[in-house]
């Protein structure tokens, strides 16, 4: 997922269960995750 689409759902209020993702810059390609959780005021 493009950076720009995940964060115009965000600012549209629009909820992703979980993403993974790698900086462009890293050769290694070293993915990392990001998760949501409904239960919680800021649950990123």
């Amino acid at each position: 997922m493009e950076w720009d689409f995940f964060f115009k759902q965000l600012e549209a209020g629009i909820n992703t269960n979980e993403t993974c993702f790698y900086f462009k810059d890293d050769p290694d390609e070293n993915e990392y995750y990001l998760g949501y959780l409904s239960q919680y005021k800021k649950p990123y």
